[in-house]
C-alpha cells in the first residue's frame, strides 16, 4: 500500500491528486483484506504492484536487486596493443572518477568504449565519463514531470586522446545510449553496431520488504539539439567492423600492424 499512495503521490499535490490516492488506497484495501486469506502475502503484492505499473509507461517495472543482476565490477579499461578498450556493463557509480578508474584514457590513445549490452544505469556516472571528452557544452536536458528543464553541461577537462569510437547494439539504453549520442554530437564520436533501444526515461528506484526494486518513470532525457532518441533509438555511423581495433586505430590516422597500432611516424 506504502508503494502505491507513493506511485500516485507522483501525480501533483492537488487537492484531487490526494482524493485521488485515498480512494485508490481503500479500493484496494478492501480487495486485499479479502484475497490475503489461504494466499501467499507475498504474490498478492506482486500482482497488485505488477497491475499498477502495467498501467504507467513501458519502462516502469519490478525487478530483482540491480546488484544481484549485475555481478562483478560493472567496467574493464585496458590498453590492448596501442587501443585503450573501456567495457562498461552498466553505469552504476564504479567509474566515479573516471581517469582514476581509468588512467589510461589521458594516454593520447584511440580510445575505443563497448556500451554494448549496457541498460544505462546511474546518469552522474555516465555523464562524468562523458566530461572527459566535451568541454563547456550541454549534453543532456533533463525534464521532470514539474520544474524547469535541467541541463547538464560538461566541465572544462579535456582528456589526451587520438580519436573515439562506441560500440552500441540493440541491448543499449537510458543513460548508455543518450551518453553515446551527446558524445557523437559534441566530441566526433563515432558510433559503431546497430540501432540502439530508444529508452530515455528518468526513473525513481522504490526498495520493497523484499528485497526488489520497482522502478518508477519521473522524468525523461534528451539530447540539446532535440534530436529523438526514444523509440527510435541511436543510429549508428557505421556497422560494427570485423576488427573495431583496428578501426579506431585508423580513425586516430595510426597503421594496425600485426603489433597492433603503430604510433605515427615522426
Amino acid at each position: 500500500m506504502i508503494t502505491l499512495v507513493f506511485l500516485l503521490s507522483n501525480v501533483g499535490a492537488t487537492p484531487e491528486a490526494y482524493d485521488s490516492v485515498s480512494d485508490v488506497a481503500r479500493v484496494f484495501a478492501s480487495i486485499l483484506k479479502d484475497h490475503l486469506q489461504g494466499d501467499d502475502p507475498k504474490k498478492v503484492a506482486e500482482r497488485a504492484i505488477d497491475g499498477m505499473l502495467k498501467g504507467l509507461d513501458p519502462w516502469s517495472r519490478r525487478i530483482s536487486s540491480v546488484k544481484s543482476r549485475v555481478s562483478g565490477q560493472s567496467f574493464v579499461c585496458l590498453i590492448d596493443r596501442g587501443i585503450l578498450r573501456l567495457t562498461i556493463k552498466r553505469f552504476n557509480g564504479d567509474g566515479r572518477g573516471w581517469l582514476k578508474a581509468c588512467p589510461g584514457l589521458d594516454k593520447g590513445l584511440p580510445v575505443l568504449i563497448d556500451l554494448r549490452d549496457n541498460p544505462g544505469g546511474e546518469v552522474a556516472d555516465a555523464l562524468g565519463l562523458a566530461d572527459l571528452f566535451v568541454a563547456n557544452k550541454d549534453l543532456l536536458v533533463e525534464e521532470r514531470r514539474s520544474g524547469k528543464p535541467i541541463r547538464h553541461r560538461s566541465n572544462e577537462r579535456l582528456v589526451r586522446h587520438a580519436s573515439l569510437a562506441i560500440m552500441v547494439n540493440q541491448k543499449t539504453g537510458s543513460a548508455a545510449e543518450l551518453i553515446a549520442a551527446a558524445l557523437q554530437q559534441s566530441a566526433n564520436a563515432t558510433i559503431l553496431g546497430a540501432p540502439t533501444m530508444g529508452k530515455t526515461t528518468v526513473q525513481t528506484a522504490v526498495y520493497l520488504s523484499t528485497g526488489e526494486i520497482v522502478l518508477v518513470t519521473t522524468g525523461k532525457l534528451g539530447l540539446p539539439s532535440g534530436q529523438i532518441i526514444e523509440e527510435k533509438g541511436l543510429q549508428p555511423n557505421h556497422a560494427l567492423p570485423a576488427s573495431p581495433s583496428a578501426f579506431a586505430c585508423g580513425q586516430a590516422g595510426r597503421r594496425w600492424t600485426t603489433r597492433g597500432c603503430e604510433p605515427p611516424s615522426k
